[in-house]
């Protein structure tokens, strides 16, 4: 009964995650769409995204740390939310699989964040914004 209980809290915890996600795509989604060009939007996105795991600890913490004790599922989800935030954040919004060197981007990004939540951190991370940024304008370029 123990191992039941164990794998509706687990996928509880993925819908939740899921949901959480979703929404937080839509805001970056959202803020891209609102400015004027690539840069200023990705300025907005990336603050949205660094202002998520202080925002949503308990959230950032399943998404970013206990989930890969989870097994192929959860390695599943984390390839494809590594492969949308390489698409959302690169100059050529296309709906294409992601370069190497956008999932190279998107993989340090996700790095900086998973190191955050798991050293307690995460508080500090809107601050590297605009570091960030200019870090993935020269790496990615403009439109």
């Amino acid at each position: 009964m123990s191992s039941v209980i164990a794998i509706a809290d687990e996928v509880a915890g993925f819908a939740a995650c899921d949901a959480t996600l979703a929404r937080l795509q839509e805001h970056i989604d959202e803020a891209l769409a609102r400015e004027r060009d690539w840069e200023a939007g990705l300025d907005a996105a990336l603050r949205l995204l660094l202002a998520f795991p202080d925002e949503q600890p308990g959230i950032a913490r399943t998404w970013f740390v206990e989930m890969y004790a989870s097994g192929p599922e959860a390695a599943g989800r984390h390839r494809c939310a590594v492969d949308r935030l390489a698409l959302t954040l690169t100059p050529r919004r296309s709906p294409l699989d992601p370069t190497l060197q956008e999932l190279i981007v998107a993989g340090g990004i996700w790095a900086l964040l998973q190191r955050h939540v798991f050293e307690g951190s995460a508080a500090r991370l809107p601050r590297l914004a605009t570091d960030l940024r200019r870090h993935v304008v020269t790496l990615l370029g403009t439109e």
